[in-house]
């Protein structure tokens, strides 16, 4: 009878820690919630650089601003659910959507000494380049 009952809280345990770990994949968690935040694997600079890279064939006239562009960076590091949450323009956002979507594989969140599922947003400027100086003659 002990031997059962023994038996019965070890499966109960086993039950409880396997759900826990199943939920932790399926949850999303903003940047508050984990213990170490993803980060891009060569750095912040480098992220900047190939967004903005991305949006070289666009006229920062007509899109002038900050687009802010959201994703979920998944266990292994992949990107998914790319949605842009603040809009300069429709050119914008799909270059900065196509960029994003061609990233390289991110290094996942931690939780509880577990990796996982976060959301990231990122600001992104597009500006005018100042214009050449203006000689006088």
């Amino acid at each position: 009878m002990k031997k059962s009952l023994i038996l019965l809280i070890l499966l109960n345990i086993t039950c409880l820690l396997s759900a826990q770990q199943s939920n932790d994949k399926i949850t999303v968690y903003q940047s508050f919630e984990v213990d170490s935040l993803p980060s891009y694997p060569f750095g912040n600079d480098s992220l900047y650089n190939y967004l903005r890279s991305g949006l070289k064939d666009i006229d920062p006239q007509k899109c002038l601003g900050t687009v802010l562009v959201s994703f979920i960076v998944d266990t292994d590091g992949s990107i998914s659910m790319i949605r842009i949450m603040r809009s300069t323009c429709p050119d914008a956002d799909k270059l900065l959507m196509e960029s994003v979507g061609k990233m390289s594989k991110w290094i996942p969140a931690w939780k509880n000494g577990i990796k996982v599922k976060s959301m990231v947003n990122i600001p992104v400027k597009v500006y005018m380049t100042p214009p050449p100086e203006f000689k006088k003659q």
